[in-house]
């Protein structure tokens, strides 16, 4: 493990101590907390020193004496190198070293099945490194009758358990899990392919995945840890790797935080987004504290939330693929706090697309389709949101962010205040009333940045001077447009000023009678223009046109900019 990523689980792990204030949370005992660590000898061992153990269908054989063999199970005593071949139609191979030090496994074309419980069980052992060589493919699987709870599934450790080669392992739980550990479970690489009646892989303190190539399909969750009595448990971390999940329930669970620095995830959950959300939890991605997303590419599918924490979500970098019921799942859901810094985010379809009380824009580009509200801003997201005025806040200073294809609610919707002072928003608001393109109940104050929305109502909501929903007590200047009848779906809205230069070419998606307009270029006591219908050609980014020359338009009103929000009506 390398030392800027022995770091990064320092940091991830004090996370929730940092948060949390409940007394009833404070580690007293941190010899508790001591476990295993990854070292870089947990992957070199001496080929000469080995161990055989040869499967022989309905018996085992081994020359050592490390290994004790009754009928066809065969238990490994003490640490060290040991290479199983063969194939064992019913039986087991059970780890039970109770002195320190490694027990690694070279599966060699392993093929093992068990009726009646785990076809490998660590009852214990310091570490336990599964290794896949080149060009091998074994496969365990355990039988509907591995009814014992403490080996419910089909590779089952009840301590540290890690995986290594450029071979291939497939364990098969058929009567629940697939790959389990009430310890550690770590990828270090090779090709896993899991699946299971119940939970795919998990790792009850932890689950971290440096590398390899993992499909993984459950009937539970896909990957999850579940051990929130201590800060330093329950998380999932991801570094890099092809990890495709299918998932009846959520594809990636961590009880406190998940952190995804890197990886390739195709993700479908709760059978898609063309399902409805059932009883049992199946998003995409949940943390009940931090979930953090840095370079990974994510494509999700799911019926519940696209990635959901009840407290905070963080994208640094990533590239996010998002789409999930629209009845009622959304694309990125925070009980708290959700930040973009870096990175592409796109929500094709969802109920509401980002909710949370305080959602932050610092960079990156936003895409979100929803059937209710694109972006909303509230404190009620756990009693199921309110439309008084509440303390949640819409943070933009950077980035760009387009909403489209709202069928049923707002553009953006803040309950409490919007502060914009950088970015590019552009709204795409629906025809029908009373929905708005902006809808804010406190103040949109803005002193940077770009905003051009369309929509077919007097405005939005908040004390915006003139029908715009931006507050009169901003710093940069903003006009609002009004049209005496209704201007087509896909007709160019254009500002130019006297010298021709243009301010905005935006082409709603749905037909408008109202825009809304910020702009560090409006300057009080300057006279522009607003043509409509005509063409542009400047790159086209679903409806906002950026670069090139505008002709072919009809002038429809001549105005000057006269205060901080200026209404202009088009007749």
């Amino acid at each position: 493990m390398n030392a800027a990523f022995r770091t990064f689980l320092v940091l991830i792990i004090m996370t929730p101590a940092l948060l949390s204030c409940d007394p009833e949370n404070v580690i007293e005992d941190n010899d508790e907390l001591i476990t295993e660590s990854e070292e870089t000898s947990d992957y070199i061992w001496d080929s000469q020193n080995m161990n055989t153990i040869v499967l022989n269908g309905t018996s085992i054989s081994s020359s050592s004496s490390l290994v004790s063999i009754n009928g066809s199970t065969a238990t490994i005593t003490a640490p060290g190198n040991y290479s199983i071949s063969g194939s064992l139609s019913d039986g087991q191979i059970i780890v039970n070293s109770a002195t320190e030090g490694v027990v690694r496994l070279i599966m060699q074309n392993v093929t093992i099945s068990s009726s009646s419980t785990s076809p490998l069980y660590i009852e214990q052992a310091q570490k336990t490194i599964i290794i896949l060589p080149d060009n091998t493919n074994s496969s365990l699987a355990d039988g509907t009758l591995n009814s014992n709870l403490l080996t419910d599934a089909c590779i089952f450790s009840n301590t540290y358990l890690a995986f290594y080669g450029n071979g291939t392992l497939t364990a098969t739980g058929n009567n629940a899990n697939g790959i389990s550990s009430g310890d550690r479970i770590v990828v270090k690489s090779g090709n896993l392919n899991v699946n299971a009646a119940n939970h795919g892989i998990a790792g009850k303190n932890n689950v971290v995945i440096h590398d390899g190539n993992l499909t993984v399909n459950s009937g539970g969750d896909g990957i999850r840890s579940t051990n929130d009595n201590y800060y330093t448990t329950g998380y999932v971390l991801t570094e890099a790797g092809t990890i495709n999940i299918t998932s009846g329930g959520d594809a990636i669970y961590g009880s406190t935080n998940i952190s995804l620095s890197g990886g390739d995830f195709t993700i479908i959950s709760g059978g898609g987004s063309a399902n409805a959300v059932g009883s049992v939890s199946c998003k995409g991605i949940k943390a009940v504290n931090k979930l953090s997303i840095g370079s990974a590419t994510l494509s999700i599918n799911s019926s519940d939330d696209c990635i959901h924490s009840d407290n905070s979500v963080i994208v640094s970098g990533a590239t996010i693929n998002g789409q999930t019921n629209s009845s009622a799942g959304d694309g990125i859901h925070a009980d708290d706090s959700i930040t973009i810094n870096s990175g592409v985010v796109t929500i094709s379809k969802s109920y509401e697309a980002v909710e949370g009380q305080y959602i932050t824009m610092n960079g990156g580009s936003l895409y979100i389709t929803a059937t209710n509200d694109g972006i909303n801003g509230t404190e009620g997201t756990v009693s199921g949101g309110t439309e008084s005025i509440d303390e949640s806040i819409l943070r933009i200073s950077g980035g760009f962010i387009l909403v489209k294809g709202i069928s049923n609610g707002d553009g953006i919707d803040c309950n409490g205040n919007v502060v914009m002072t950088g970015g590019t928003v552009v709204v795409h608001g629906i025809a029908s009333e009373p929905e708005e393109a902006i809808d804010v109940n406190g103040d949109f104050t803005i002193s940077g940045g770009l905003v051009v929305s369309s929509g077919k109502t007097s405005g939005g909501g908040g004390p915006g001077g003139g029908g715009t929903p931006i507050s009169s007590s901003s710093d940069q200047k903003s006009i609002f447009v009004t049209f005496g009848s209704a201007v087509s779906a896909s007709t160019i809205f254009h500002i130019e000023d006297a010298a021709g230069n243009s301010l905005v070419n935006f082409k709603p998606s749905a037909q408008y009678r109202t825009i809304t307009f910020s702009s560090p270029l409006l300057v009080s006591g300057t006279t522009y223009s607003i043509y409509t219908g005509g063409s542009c050609t400047g790159t086209n980014d679903n409806g906002y046109y950026t670069g090139g020359s505008y002709s072919g338009g009809t002038l429809r009103k001549t105005f000057t900019c006269t205060s901080t929000v200026t209404s202009v009506t088009v007749n």
